[in-house]
């Protein structure tokens, strides 16, 4: 299992009021994807971070987030929602299953 968590800086433009709207928007859409477990959207609570807002998910495996990342639905969510409203991002992505990990 992978969990895949993504933070994301705001467009100086964005009110409290659109974030609330992007953040419902990612949870209708993200949701649609297939493969998307586990759901997760929130508010940062400090407002002196760099970043504003998260994404968080389970995703099955490695090759089903290679497709998550590719799906039409998710490409759209991008165009449509954190493009037009987001300046950075950044993304993690961590094994969850202590049996596939790699050992170092």
């Amino acid at each position: 299992m992978i969990y895949h968590l993504t933070l994301f800086k705001l467009h100086s433009s964005v009110t409290p009021q659109k974030l609330d709207e992007i953040i419902l928007e990612s949870r209708i859409r993200l949701l649609k994807v297939q493969g998307v477990n586990n759901l997760k959207v929130g508010k940062n609570i400090d407002p002196k971070s760099e970043f504003h807002f998260f994404v968080a998910m389970d995703i099955e495996s490695p090759e089903r987030l290679e497709l998550f990342l590719n799906d039409a639905l998710y490409l759209k969510y991008v165009e449509e929602i954190l493009k037009p409203n987001t300046m950075a991002r950044i993304a993690y992505d961590f094994n969850m299953d202590s049996k596939k990990s790699r050992s170092r």
